[in-house]
């Protein structure tokens, strides 16, 4: 192999280099950025029509339509977020997708506002005056689960303005988790080191899995410790994001009246601790 075939197969690609096939096919979501923004304001105008329901969810089909609505605008809202958000991981630098990302996220978090009267609302309800309710519903089959696991997490659903104002919080709240995407895909730079023939070889984290796989003891070690040098750089920084990343869910647990922090995180599966706690003994 030539030097010259070797240091172009050394190079990291840019997407332009890279085949068609071998691209992610991102208009399966949308065709472009155009048809995004269409959908984006239909979801918008949805919302409106959404708060019209308050008041009426004592009529199964006031509620069933009103679940429905939601529904159909949350398919549309996960579709605008991760169109834009995949965009945005095909190249972290692109201002375009990151404002549409950051649009998606915000939109979300009106949607969220917008039907926070839905669960406290039903909750004024007794069980049973729910489940003679999901009985009434054209499809009975659709919301019955909706209306247990309603039921179940009783304890966890707060008032309307809490619930508004928690909704409202979604906008900070991935703020940790976006910083570290931020860092961790566009700011941060690799270090080169040398492969098995001794060529130079700057480390990606493609690269970097497939030289931890290496015959040669030295390239697995060299490979390590300059991969994490880098994060050893931008220590106080990451410890930063995971503090508060820590510390919205004990936000967010206290909020929902959680035991803690893990029962918050197992209860929306309807997950006992005690199996999380069986599965680390176990292992």
């Amino acid at each position: 192999m030539t030097t010259e075939t070797k240091e172009k197969e050394n190079k990291i690609p840019q997407r332009d280099d890279i085949a068609t096939k071998d691209k992610w096919n991102l208009t399966d979501i949308y065709k472009n950025s155009d048809e995004w923004e269409s959908v984006f304001t239909q979801a918008k105008e949805q919302a409106a029509i959404l708060i019209t329901f308050a008041g009426q969810l004592s009529a199964a089909d006031s509620l069933f339509d009103c679940l429905e609505l939601r529904a159909e605008i949350s398919k549309k809202v996960s579709c605008l977020y991760q169109y834009a958000k995949l965009s945005l991981d095909l190249d972290s630098r692109q201002s375009e997708y990151q404002e549409m990302t950051d649009r998606a996220m915000m939109l979300s978090a009106e949607i969220g506002a917008a039907s926070s009267f839905i669960e406290p609302e039903l909750l004024k309800m007794t069980d049973e005056e729910l489940l003679k309710l999901s009985y009434q519903f054209k499809q009975t089959d659709i919301y019955d689960l909706y209306i247990k696991e309603l039921i179940r997490s009783r304890q966890h659903i707060r008032s309307e303005e809490i619930e508004e104002l928690l909704s409202l919080t979604q906008t900070f709240a991935n703020g940790p988790e976006q910083i570290f995407e931020m860092l961790d895909g566009a700011d941060i730079k690799y270090p080169t080191i040398k492969d098995e023939e001794g060529n130079d070889v700057q480390l990606t984290k493609q690269r970097f899995a497939k030289f931890m796989d290496s015959s040669d003891p030295r390239v697995r070690r060299d490979a390590s410790n300059e991969f994490m040098s880098v994060y050893k750089e931008h220590i106080n920084t990451i410890s930063s994001t995971l503090s508060t990343e820590v510390n919205k869910n004990i936000f967010y647990t206290k909020a929902r009246n959680y035991e803690n922090a893990l029962h918050r995180a197992l209860d929306g599966d309807n997950i006992p601790t005690t199996v999380y706690h069986s599965l680390l003994d176990t292992t």
